[in-house]
């Protein structure tokens, strides 16, 4: 791939929002367990199904009421688990120990990724966090870090260990998904006004549609799933 069909290096992750029957019990898990702070909502989403939590002031997870729907079923392509970064190993082992103690049972393994230490919990609504390289790599623009053969797959800009990853651990073979509770959207942050538009006109050239009210870009992946991309204002 050249340069101009990848992703700027400085580009990083922003919030993931879920749909969530339980509003209150879902950010009581977050903000009590989890230890995260509730956070003003970006003014797109704020509204009084939404809540908006992160540490200091940087939004991780939006939790957004949609009691209508239905949890997705297992094999279904959705969100594996949510990846929340701590600055110290302290950090770490403080939410660890808040999860464990305040939701026990809700503990589903950890792993040592050389470059990083996780630990794995399922919060109240089961959110834990092979086309997938075309899209992602081939036009999104991610390059591949990892690859596991056909059944899991780490992308990131900018030699970071992984910014997503994928995996058909569950859901081989699974098509587009249908609107139920999990995942909601992915947002990308992208260095610039120009990164943004590069984007835009390489989805284009591949063919896939867009949503562009000017400051954000949106599209679908091969599941349904949202992906926004806005440009960092600082």
């Amino acid at each position: 791939m050249s340069t101009s069909d990848l992703l700027a290096a400085d580009t990083s992750m922003g919030a993931v929002t879920l749909l969530v029957a339980d509003l209150d019990g879902m950010t009581a898990y977050y903000r009590d367990a989890v230890a995260l702070t509730v956070l003003p909502s970006p003014s797109d989403t704020a509204a009084a199904d939404t809540v908006t939590l992160g540490r200091g002031t940087t939004p991780l997870i939006i939790l957004r009421a949609a009691p209508e729907l239905i949890h997705a079923s297992p094999r279904d392509a959705g969100l594996f688990h949510t990846a929340i970064l701590f600055d110290s190993e302290a950090g770490l082992a403080a939410s660890v120990y808040s999860v464990a103690t305040k939701v026990p049972g809700s503990f589903t393994g950890s792993s040592d990724h050389l470059v990083s230490k996780a630990f794995y919990f399922t919060d109240p609504e089961g959110n834990g966090i092979d086309s997938a390289r075309e899209f992602y790599v081939n036009r999104l623009g991610f390059e591949q870090t990892i690859l596991y053969g056909d059944s899991a797959l780490f992308v990131s800009a900018g030699g970071y260990h992984h910014h997503m990853a994928m995996n058909t651990w569950n859901s081989a073979g699974a098509g587009r998904r249908g609107r139920t509770l999990g995942l909601g959207r992915v947002d990308i942050v992208v260095p610039g006004a120009d990164d943004l538009a590069s984007l835009g006109e390489r989805m284009s050239h591949h063919g896939i549609a867009t949503r562009n009210d000017g400051q954000t870009l949106s599209f679908d992946d091969p599941w349904a799933n949202v992906i926004r991309v806005t440009a960092s204002s600082s």
